[in-house]
């Protein structure tokens, strides 16, 4: 508002949006979902990334970008991937982000932005992409959590997992959050959880205020299911002491 206030419509465009992600990130850590959304959306709009803005096109859109997602998945090519520029990797970010957020608040659309998302992402080179292992790890869930194809979400997985660098706890961790949300929710409860205090603790302390309490929630409801109630307990006031910390 001071920015704007002192510099109106001469102000960099490059300075407002870098001063909206950071507003949307904070609006994000502090739980605030409906009001990061709209920020994110701001930033977006300001690097060109516009949505949709009839039904229609965003239908055609959303069935267009998930057959190419389908075709790059089963029918794979040799072709060279692209490789993202600064920007393009800020504007991954930020929709990465934005879908964090939209979980929350606005599930139908989490899931139409997060295919188109999927129709671009695919063309560049994942090792490259910020967030890109993450990304198509998280896709996974549109195809889980929705009960339509546990195989599509597999192979997603299974993308995602082929990328992860030896030494990439951070990165790994985010995998097997998704995994194991998979597997329980699709009855594979044989694995062994991957359970590491210390990875989620780390995680926690770099801000990871999502997926390493989600990997603790998920490993609690598959012990409490396999009633091993010891163990529930533990997790429990893991998930407690996460929740007085963020507090």
């Amino acid at each position: 508002r001071l920015y704007l206030a002192k510099h109106g419509d001469a102000g960099d465009p490059e300075t407002i949006a870098n001063l909206e992600w950071n507003i949307a990130k904070a609006f994000l850590n502090k739980g605030h979902m409906i009001e990061a959304v709209a920020h994110f959306d701001r930033v977006l709009e300001l690097w060109g990334n516009r949505r949709p803005t009839s039904k229609f096109a965003a239908s055609l859109q959303f069935i267009i970008s998930l057959l190419k997602v389908l075709r790059s998945l089963y029918l794979p090519t040799r072709k060279i991937k692209q490789i993202p520029t600064k920007r393009m990797n800020n504007i991954f970010e930020a929709t990465y982000q934005r879908g964090t957020a939209l979980v929350s608040v606005d599930t139908s659309r989490m899931v139409t932005d997060s295919i188109r998302f999927l129709g671009t992402i695919r063309k560049y080179d994942l090792d490259r992409v910020s967030n890109g292992i993450p990304i198509y790890a998280s896709s996974s869930a549109l195809f889980f959590f929705s009960g339509i194809s546990y195989k599509i979400a597999r192979k997603l997985l299974d993308y995602a997992k082929s990328h992860i660098r030896p030494g990439d706890v951070k990165t790994l961790l985010t995998f097997r959050f998704w995994e194991l949300a998979m597997d329980t929710l699709w009855g594979k409860w044989g694995k062994e959880l991957g359970y590491d205090g210390d990875i989620v603790d780390r995680n926690i302390q770099d801000g990871d205020l999502f997926t390493a309490p989600g990997l603790v929630f998920w490993c609690g409801l598959l012990v409490t299911e396999q009633g091993r109630f010891p163990e529930t307990q533990a997790y429990l006031e893991k998930l407690g002491e996460i929740g007085d910390v963020y507090e």
